[in-house]
């Protein structure tokens, strides 16, 4: 069994360009090589995904929704860090990130990208960024909030061990 670590990046994601910059950060899309789009929930984007469509129907799905549902925070920024890099992207541990992208995806959008470097300690290692928003593209639907994520969390675990990926919540 692989022991990986499951980080909620902290932010209160409550400013106007979130949505924006973070889509932009996970998919490196001020870069040369902007990274694949892997998203679900979100229609009419088009194949292969136009990332500013993806953007603008994040904001949209946050801004149309009923007001009574719609948190302050906009989204949730979750990484799965391996302890190792992978020699291959789209193995098991491809499959094991899309599986839990899907688990949100019957209720909220979400997309996910692979990345091996980490900005902050320079040091390289293979993990996967996933922003997922808080409103539902079902109407009337209730906010991603703390309660119902740490339901999510069990459901994530769960994912991970059907791919022999033992998961550990990291603060």
């Amino acid at each position: 069994m692989t022991d990986a670590n499951i980080k909620f990046v902290n932010g209160t994601y409550q400013n106007t360009d979130v949505i924006h910059n973070t889509i932009s950060y996970i998919f490196h899309l001020n870069s040369k090589k902007p990274l694949p789009i892997r998203y679900y929930g979100l229609p009419n984007i088009g194949y292969p995904p136009d990332p500013q469509k993806l953007i603008e129907k994040y904001e949209q799905n946050y801004y149309m929704q009923n007001p009574k549902y719609i948190p302050p925070q906009q989204l949730w920024h979750m990484i799965i860090t391996l302890p190792f890099t992978l020699d291959e992207a789209y193995g098991d541990y491809f499959y094991m990130a899309d599986s839990i992208a899907r688990i949100f995806s019957y209720e909220y959008p979400v997309c996910y990208s692979y990345h091996t470097e980490n900005k902050t300690t320079g040091n390289e290692h293979s993990h996967f960024h996933f922003i997922i928003s808080t409103v539902s593209y079902l109407s009337n639907h209730p906010a991603l909030d703390e309660n119902k994520m740490t339901d999510y969390l069990a459901k994530i675990k769960q994912a991970a061990e059907n791919y022999n990926v033992n998961l550990t919540l990291k603060e």
